[in-house]
């Protein structure tokens, strides 16, 4: 990023509230929704893919300070409909899908995402905003370096893939270089495979997958999750304005997350 872009981004993150989180050619701003959440009746509280409340603008503004700014946030199904109330207020703001993302999650969440070509600073005021008069409760992600284990598994997943610690969670990604827009404008910031593993016994986690896949890859890809009897949880669009229009693919499994990360590599094989 140029120092502009550093610039606006600090206060970008500063604005929403959650922390910076820099990718390729865009400007994450990474939080979670503090609600106690089992899955598969396990433990999930703060993890990113979990219950995630980030919002993201591109780096490249166009003349009059616009640009592509995206948003998904976790909710409550209770605390749906407030929160629109609230978010539809600016009228640049399109609502693109409201989905769930992992099977046997207690309560229930809903992901909803948002897309907007709006100057970044009003686009996290208005989700700031929308998020205080709708009472919604969220906290700042803790981002820190990951631990020997998490660098292995991402290591098995393949050499592309970025290891992180996210809320005292092992957290793994791969930022995909394949072209894609939204609402007409380069989309960098939603396109990634992403993991997270939560631990359960000596050797064994809960590992959940997360995978932006285009239309021609879908079909293929969810063919292996299955023949690899993986728990698949959601097969859905996620920006509806989108081209080519992307699927959020998820998956779970509890299972030693080695094991679990050389048959995701298996999975995943021929992506970019």
């Amino acid at each position: 990023m140029s120092n502009d872009s550093e610039c606006l981004c600090e206060k970008f993150n500063t604005i929403f509230g959650g922390t910076e989180f820099i990718s390729l050619d865009a400007c994450n701003s990474v939080g979670f929704r503090p609600v106690p959440i089992t899955i598969e009746g396990i433990n999930v509280f703060g993890n990113q893919l979990a219950s995630a409340a980030s919002i993201v603008f591109q780096e490249s503004l166009d003349r009059q300070g616009k640009t592509l700014c995206l948003g998904e946030i976790c909710f409550l199904e209770e605390e749906v409909t407030p929160f629109l109330k609230a978010l539809i207020q600016l009228p640049s703001i399109k609502i693109a899908s409201n989905i769930q993302n992992y099977m046997q999650t207690k309560p229930a969440l809903f992901s909803l995402a948002f897309e907007a070509i709006e100057c970044p600073l009003i686009f996290a005021e208005a989700v700031r905003r929308a998020l205080i008069e709708a009472k919604i409760s969220f906290a700042p992600s803790t981002v820190n370096s990951p631990t020997k284990k998490c660098k292995q598994i991402a290591n098995i997943l393949g050499t592309r893939f970025d290891a992180f610690c996210i809320n005292g969670f092992c957290f793994t990604r791969f930022q995909r270089l394949r072209p894609s827009k939204i609402l007409g404008r380069p989309n960098t910031g939603f396109k990634d495979l992403e993991f997270s593993f939560i631990p359960v016994t000596r050797d064994k986690d809960l590992c959940l997958s997360r995978l932006v896949l285009f239309p021609d890859e879908v079909n293929r890809i969810v063919k292996r999750i299955q023949k690899r009897r993986f728990l698949l949880g959601n097969v859905s669009t996620l920006f509806s304005f989108g081209r080519p229009p992307s699927k959020i693919v998820t998956y779970q499994a509890v299972a030693n997350p080695f094991i679990f990360a050389e048959k995701t590599a298996k999975i995943i094989q021929g992506l970019r």
